[in-house]
C-alpha cells in the first residue's frame, strides 16, 4: 500500500466530506413548499419593520443543502447529537464563512431560489472545511516529522 494515501492531509478532508455526505443522506430535506414560504416570510418581515427579526426558539437557524440546522438547546427543540458532533470540529470553517455567506445571500436573494442558495453555501462550506482539515493534517504531519527527526537524531548521537 502507498504510505501517501494514509497521510492526515488527505485522510482528514476525505473523512469530513464523507461525514457531511452522511448528513445529506440521513437528514430529510426541507420540502420545497416550505423553502418558498420561508423566503416570503423573510421578505414580509423586512418590509414591515425594517431589520427586525422574528425568530422562534425552536426554529432552525441555518439551511445547508436543503437541510435545516436547529438550535442546540434541548429546551428549544434541540439538535441531534450526531449533528452537533459534526458541527463542532467544523466551527472554524462555519465562522469564517458566515459573514461572506450572509452578504452573498442578501445580494442574490431575489435572483436565486432558496434551495439553490443552500446548495451554494454547502459547496462553499465544504471547500473551506476541506481546506481547514488539510491544514490540520499538514500540521499533524509536520509534528510527526519533527518528532521522528528528533528521535533519529537522538539515536544517531548515541
Amino acid at each position: 500500500m502507498n504510505a501517501r494515501a494514509h497521510r492526515p492531509r488527505v485522510t482528514l478532508p476525505l473523512l469530513n466530506l464523507f461525514a457531511w455526505a452522511l448528513f445529506v443522506l440521513l437528514r430529510d430535506p426541507v420540502p420545497s413548499t416550505q423553502l418558498h414560504s420561508q423566503d416570503l416570510e423573510e421578505a414580509a418581515e423586512r418590509s414591515e419593520g425594517g431589520m427586525t427579526m422574528k425568530l422562534a426558539s425552536g426554529a432552525p437557524y441555518a439551511l445547508i443543502a436543503d437541510r435545516y440546522l436547529y438550535n442546540w438547546s434541548t429546551w428549544h427543540g434541540g439538535e441531534n447529537v450526531w449533528v452537533k458532533a459534526l458541527i463542532v470540529p467544523n466551527l472554524p470553517a462555519l465562522v469564517l464563512l458566515s459573514v461572506p455567506a450572509h452578504t452573498l445571500n442578501d445580494a442574490i436573494k431575489g435572483l436565486v431560489p432558496v434551495s439553490t442558495r443552500s446548495w451554494l453555501f454547502a459547496a462553499a462550506f465544504l471547500a473551506v472545511a476541506s481546506l481547514q482539515w488539510r491544514l490540520v493534517g499538514l500540521s499533524i504531519e509536520a509534528a510527526v516529522f519533527r518528532k521522528r527527526g528528533s528521535t533519529k537524531a537522538l539515536a544517531g548521537a548515541a
